[in-house]
């Protein structure tokens, strides 16, 4: 009775470790897409896209695509575009994401472009909800301090 009991906390904690690292290698699976991205531009496409939602993002994919067009070409923009459309598809967590890209955004632009970014961001934001565009300003100042 006694081996029995052990053998059932031993299965219970070999179980618990399984699924501890089984989690770990989801999770670093799942980011593959975000830490898959090399350049600002894709990067901030990403940032945007994962910030507004995949139910406002049919708004503003445009407005994101002209104004990233901007700073880079209309065909990096469009590219750029395209991968954070895929990317939020993923099964990815948005406040981890988020996180990573804010720092890959933080040591990859200005603060002048940090800036600039925050302010694309906003404007896409202001096609959604109130709480949409609270997340949003907090991501931008997550963004730029």
């Amino acid at each position: 009775m006694l081996k029995q009991a052990g053998d059932t906390v031993i299965d219970a904690a070999d179980r618990f470790r399984g699924q501890r690292r089984r989690k770990k290698i989801a999770s670093q699976v799942g980011f593959s897409p975000i830490t898959a991205i090399d350049e600002p531009v894709t990067a901030a496409a990403t940032f945007i896209h994962i910030t507004v939602g995949l139910e406002v993002w049919p708004r503003v994919h445009g407005l994101v695509k002209e104004r990233l067009a901007e700073v880079s070409s209309d065909a990096h923009a469009a590219e750029a575009v395209t991968y954070a459309e895929w990317a939020a598809r993923q099964p990815i967590e948005d406040y981890k994401a988020l996180g990573m890209l804010t720092e890959m955004l933080r040591e990859s632009l200005t603060l002048d472009e940090r800036q600039e970014l925050a302010t694309i961001l906003k404007e896409a934001a202001s096609y959604g909800e109130d709480r949409l565009q609270a997340r949003a300003s907090r991501e931008a100042i997550a963004l730029v301090n």
